[in-house]
């Protein structure tokens, strides 16, 4: 009997190393099957949901983030950090060096920018994703969970505008193996998983934050906090960021450094909340313990554990886990809500500037390990100058520069603030300063906040009378500088008369319920209308009524008499009258004709409602805005044919779907069948899907069409694509055929790149029939318990399917652990393989073969 090697905990960390880095290439192929999901619009602040079954999560109780940081251009329009509970806070991790960039300490890498370096651009040299905190745990075979503090866009390409932040939790298992219900333990919350059956697909996200708006606080309401951080054990002690993190506080980052696996530090100053590659255990979840049904046992909630009907099927408590420290200022939380300023020579000379703001007690920003210190209260001045800024981004940077500056200390009630002082000119801007404000080490570190100065609106009079024109609109007001008397405008109506201080509008059947003033200096005052009593008639103006009418697809109509049933003063519209469209439809076009009647004419192959925005004037006098609805039913249109070339060797069936190219207004779904309408010459024939042999008019369910040749040349057959509905398309398609007696395979690249795990083989196809090429290795023996026992040959690395030009392509990041990585060490000193594969073979079903030599990169 053989004695049982047991291993020693270092050699289990050497493991779970050589996991985490595979773990960080599953999140980002992971991130790479986002694809079009992020990009869409989604609901504001609300949780996506996608799952294969529907999933229960357990409620959230905790305040998990904090605060976030204001937006900052340099950033691409991002917040510069999110602060949790604990005072951890993290930034908007952009690689700022090369070094930071190639080892994926902000985990984006250089497959990820544009250009592959920094620096990076917004919106043209700029990665689609950034990550504030970002964690990971499990597998693509047990399951995988994504946790995530994630800056994205809206948009498929990086675009000002589209930017969104969002906290995400992603469960996903790729096949479940046992049939019954699940139940997900997370650091951030319990998911039920009822009725699973076998092979069914688990994919279960919550995306909280998308599309938020400018202040990016929705994503303070995700799942995910307080952020977790790496510790020597689960649930235990915080250990000191990278680069303060001394041999002896993380036994799993020394294992890293054991192997020689440690990442590179990026000598930038920045601090880290782990190696990129470190997988281990995490503390800071705000769940409480909980007792497994499995095995009775009590549990921390910093794992990931996946249970099926009371039984465990997996349980892991090592997570990847990456961010870069905030260090800096922590502003506190403080709002200018105003600073104005009056100035007028009569019935005395006066000029002043006020200063408002609202300020609260801050959590004190810390460095993980370290202790959280109590809140720091605001203490608030101000400078009557601006802040200095940035002369590209416009961050503010600090206090004003020049000579003369004076600080005002302002006065607070509650959290209430406000100062005053009698400049000689009024500034364009303020600047407060909170003299309080903390770094993340404790240091004082004042923070400065811009203020726009603006006058102020005096709205005195918002009247609206019924009885007067039809509905008429008075609105008074006046501005705080009777010096400059900026030019006033009534929000949405037109500018107030600088002569007489008012503003009036007629012929208004309808007020709104508030109307604002808007200075040009900046001021703003709004007043609800105030009504008087009674129903506006105007006998000038006419009134446009809605209008409908049902037309079938494609078919145009003109002479639509819209003001048929409109009115003038309850009579019908005069002769005379004139019409204008005001808005188009979606579906179509409309068009005024010669007897000022409306045309439409709807776009191609579109049915759906559409509207159409119309005016009536009479004696220069324009109506309301009245609406034409146009229904447009749907009409079924025929398909289109498309040729198709493809290859085949001799003596070998090959099925064609021909509809694959072909076209349908009414959709793709819409292709059916293809209808044989002639036979190919002597020397090969059709079936369709492999059945009796076809004839002219034979139909072939889903355009698939088995095509066997006898000889070598080149073959000719036609037919006609079908609908759903059974109409034909007007024109044939054409297939052509060339037969050659053998099939050639040609691989051009077989080669793999160790760093990222990644496979890219290539090559071409002289008998191009649709066919999936299998790669796989021709040879190669690796350790079974010790011994040269693993046979590698025949392996599949991937497969290839061959395009319609005979190219073919297998480009794939895969583990680094097991036989998919031809340069897998096994982590030890013993090694993994005893012979490594030096070939890898690419076979066709069509009967084709070519082996080539792996390049190791």
């Amino acid at each position: 009997m053989g004695t049982v090697h047991r291993p020693s905990e270092r050699e289990r960390n050497s493991e779970r190393v050589l996991a985490g880095l595979v773990l960080r290439d599953l999140e980002r192929a992971d991130r790479k099957g986002r694809g079009e999901m992020m990009r869409k619009k989604r609901f504001l602040c609300l949780m996506t949901v996608l799952v294969a079954a529907f999933a229960f999560a357990a409620p959230r109780a905790h305040a998990a983030l904090e605060r976030v940081g204001s937006v900052d251009p340099a950033n691409g329009g991002y917040p510069a950090w999110y602060q949790d509970s604990t005072g951890v806070a993290l930034d908007f991790c952009k690689p700022g060096n090369q070094e930071e960039l190639n080892s994926g300490w902000c985990v984006i890498l250089p497959a990820d920018v544009p250009s592959g370096a920094v620096p990076e651009v917004p919106f043209t040299n700029y990665s689609g994703e950034h990550f504030y905190w970002v964690g990971t745990a499990g597998n693509r075979t047990n399951g995988l969970l994504v946790l995530a503090l994630e800056a994205a866009f809206n948009s498929a390409d990086p675009a000002a505008g589209e930017q969104i932040v969002f906290g995400r939790v992603r469960i996903s298992i790729p096949s479940v193996s046992a049939a019954g219900d699940y139940k997900v333990y997370t650091p951030f919350g319990d998911f039920d998983f009822p009725g699973l059956a076998v092979g069914e697909k688990l994919f279960f996200t919550t995306d909280i934050g998308i599309t938020c708006g400018a202040n990016f606080e929705c994503a303070l309401n995700s799942n995910i906090g307080p952020f977790l951080l790496p510790s020597p054990v689960s649930g235990g002690p915080e250990v000191p960021p990278i680069p303060d993190l001394l041999p002896g506080q993380d036994p799993y980052h020394d294992a890293l450094v054991a192997i020689g696996a440690a990442t590179p530090y990026p000598n930038n100053g920045r601090k880290y909340i782990a190696d990129p590659g470190r997988i281990g255990p995490v503390t800071g979840s705000p769940l409480p313990p909980f007792v497994s049904a499995a095995d009775g046992q009590t549990y921390d909630h910093n794992r990931f554990r996946i249970e099926v009907n009371g039984a465990l099927l997996f349980d892991e408590p090592n997570f990847s886990v990456a961010g870069r420290v905030m260090t800096d200022s922590i502003p506190g939380r403080v709002t200018v809500n105003r600073a104005s300023y009056s100035d007028q020579t009569t019935p005395t000379a006066l000029r002043k500037l006020d200063v408002f703001a609202t300020a609260f007690p801050t959590t004190q920003g810390r460095i993980p390990a370290a202790a959280l210190l109590p809140a720091t209260n605001p203490d608030l001045g101000f400078y009557p100058a601006p802040c200095a800024t940035d002369p590209v981004t416009g961050a503010v940077t600090g206090p004003p520069t020049g000579t003369g500056l004076v600080y005002f200390q302002m006065f607070r009630s509650g959290s209430n603030w406000w100062g005053q002082t009698v400049p000689s000119v009024i500034p364009p801007q303020v600047c407060v300063q909170d003299h309080n404000a903390r770094a993340a080490s404790g240091a004082v570190v004042p923070a400065y906040f811009l203020g726009d100065v603006t006058d102020e609106v005096d709205l005195t009079v918002a009247n609206w009378d019924p009885a007067v024109d039809g509905g008429t609109m008075t609105v008074a007001a006046a501005s705080s500088d009777q010096v400059a008397r900026p030019m006033l405008t009534v929000a949405g109506f037109g500018a107030i008369d600088p002569a007489t201080g008012q503003f009036q509008v007629s012929n208004l059947a309808a007020p709104p319920d508030k109307v604002s003033v808007v200075s040009a200096r900046g001021g703003v005052a709004t007043l609800d209308i105030r009504t008087g009593v009674g129903i506006p008639v105007s006998t000038t103006t006419p009134v446009a009524n809605a209008d409908a009418i049902t037309i079938p697809e494609d078919t145009p109509v003109s002479g639509i008499d819209l003001p048929a049933n409109d009115t003038l003063n309850g009579l019908a519209i005069p002769a005379g009258a004139t019409v204008a469209i005001t808005a188009q439809g979606r579906l179509g076009t409309a068009s005024i004709t010669a007897a000022d009647n409306i045309a439409y004419a709807p776009n191609p192959n579109v049915n759906g409602t559409d509207i159409v925005g119309y005016t009536v004037t009479v004696g220069g006098f324009t109506s309301n805005e009245g609406y034409l609805t146009v229904i447009i039913t749907p009409v079924n249109d025929p398909p289109v044919a498309g040729n198709d070339s493809t290859g085949a060797p001799n003596n070998r069936a090959v099925t064609i779907g021909v509809l694959a190219n072909d076209s349908d207004p009414d959709g793709a779904a819409d292709l059916a069948n293809a209808v044989i309408q002639s036979l190919p010459a002597a020397g090969a024939t059709l079936t369709c899907n492999g059945g009796a042999a076809a004839s002219i008019g034979t139909v072939c369910a889903g355009g698939s069409v088995t095509f066997t040749p006898t000889v070598q040349g080149t073959f000719t057959f036609t037919y006609k694509a079908q609908d759903q509905a059974g109409a034909l398309s007007a024109n044939t398609g054409t297939v052509t055929v060339t037969v050659n007696a053998t099939e050639t395979i040609v691989m051009t690249k077989s080669q793999y790149v160790g760093k990222q795990n990644r496979w890219v083989v290539t090559g071409t196809d002289s008998a191009p029939a649709g066919q999936t090429l299998t790669l796989a290795y021709t040879g190669g023996t690796y350790k079974v318990a010790g011994s040269c026992t693993g046979n590698s040959t025949g392996t599949v690395v991937g497969s290839a399917p061959v395009d319609a030009l005979g190219d073919w392509a297998f480009d794939a990041i895969l583990t680094s652990a097991g036989v998919l990585n031809p340069t897998n060490t096994g982590g030890n000193s013993t090694g993994f393989w005893c012979k490594p594969p030096k070939q890898i073979r690419a076979t066709s079903p069509l009967g084709g073969a070519a082996t080539a030599n792996i390049i190791i990169k």
